[in-house]
C-alpha cells in the first residue's frame, strides 16, 4: 500500500475518455496537474481546460495567468469534488500549439507494398 500525504485531496476526474478518482496535492502548480493528467485523459496538457465543481456550486476555472507558479491550494479543493477535463476548440487548439491529429484511413493489404503482403499464389499442383 503507497503512502500519501495528509494533505492530498481525493478528488473524481472526468474527461471525454475517462472517469476516475484521483488523490491530488494542493502543493501541486496547475502545470503539473496538468502533466499528470494528460496520460490518463488523453488530452494534451497545453490543451487542457480544468474546471472544478464543489457539491452543487457552479464549476469554478482552475486557470491562471502564471499555471507554472500558481499553486491548487488557491481554489477550493474539497474532498470528492468533481474536477472536469476538456480539450479547447479547435480555433484554441491551434494557437496554443496543441497538436492537430490528422485523420487517417485503415489501408486494405490490396493498398500495402508487396514485399509486406506478398500476393497470394495458387497452390502449386503434384
Amino acid at each position: 500500500m503507497a503512502l500519501q500525504s495528509a494533505a492530498d485531496v481525493p478528488l473524481l476526474i472526468t474527461s471525454p475518455n475517462s472517469s476516475s478518482e484521483r488523490r491530488i496535492s494542493p502543493s501541486w502548480t496547475i502545470a503539473q496537474l496538468k502533466a499528470r493528467l494528460e496520460p490518463i485523459t488523453g488530452v494534451p496538457a497545453s490543451c487542457q481546460q480544468l474546471s472544478l465543481r464543489v457539491g452543487s456550486q457552479d464549476a469554478v476555472a482552475v486557470a491562471a495567468a502564471d499555471e507554472e507558479q500558481t499553486r491548487l491550494a488557491a481554489f477550493p479543493l474539497q474532498p470528492y469534488a468533481e474536477m472536469t477535463v476538456s480539450a479547447s476548440s479547435t480555433l484554441s487548439l491551434h494557437t496554443v500549439g496543441c497538436p492537430v491529429l490528422d485523420r487517417f484511413d485503415i489501408l486494405s493489404s490490396r493498398q500495402l507494398p508487396h514485399f509486406l503482403f506478398p500476393p497470394a499464389q495458387p497452390p502449386s499442383t503434384p
